[in-house]
């Protein structure tokens, strides 16, 4: 089950990681991302071990308690959309810094710059175009930007975007699926 959370710290996102096994981040290039990805990582090695305290002092035996251990599967990343008035590169600082964040704070592991690429290779599970041009057509649609049909108003580009919207969302997929299968098998992944 995939459950998205809202982009803060609060109540209603630690109810929902406390039970879940298996985290990953939606992150755009901007600076705020990477304050945000800095304050999860340290949040949530806070939440595990302070779950960790409360299992162990239930006091009601037959109450089964989630693990509670959440384990950080990887980040998807949005692409920034392209502008005639901003030139592309803009944010590539920001994203050559993403693998060494999500390294370092999130996974609490060593960076070398050596190996930048793959660390970004081992924990980038997709990088995701906006397709702002099929969301409001999927929300008239009432359903998946990567299942809308010419019947939905998905025409011409359109349509070529719901294809290319489908590829991507099956390789993250793909990705997601791989990579739960390595961390199941290896929890030091």
């Amino acid at each position: 089950m995939l459950v998205d959370v809202p982009s803060n710290l609060g109540g209603l996102s630690r109810a929902a990681l406390i039970n879940a096994k298996w985290l990953i981040v939606q992150l755009a290039p901007d600076v705020f991302a990477l304050r945000g990805l800095e304050s999860l990582g340290a949040a949530l090695q806070r939440w595990n071990q302070e779950w960790a305290v409360r299992r162990q002092g239930n006091p009601v035996a037959e109450l089964a308690l989630s693990p509670g251990a959440t384990i950080p599967a990887g980040y998807v990343l949005m692409q920034p959309a392209v502008r005639l008035d901003r030139p592309p590169d803009k944010h590539d600082h920001l994203l050559r810094r993403i693998p060494a964040v999500y390294r370092q704070k999130v996974l609490g592991g060593d960076f070398d710059p050596a190996l930048i690429e793959s660390y970004e290779a081992a924990h980038r599970l997709a990088s995701l175009q906006h397709y702002v041009s099929l969301a409001s057509l999927a929300q008239e649609a009432r359903k998946p930007m990567f299942f809308l049909k010419p019947a939905d108003g998905a025409l011409g580009a359109h349509a070529q975007a719901v294809v290319a919207c489908y590829r991507d969302f099956k390789g993250l997929v793909e990705n997601i699926d791989k990579k739960v299968r390595f961390l199941g098998s290896d929890p030091t992944g």
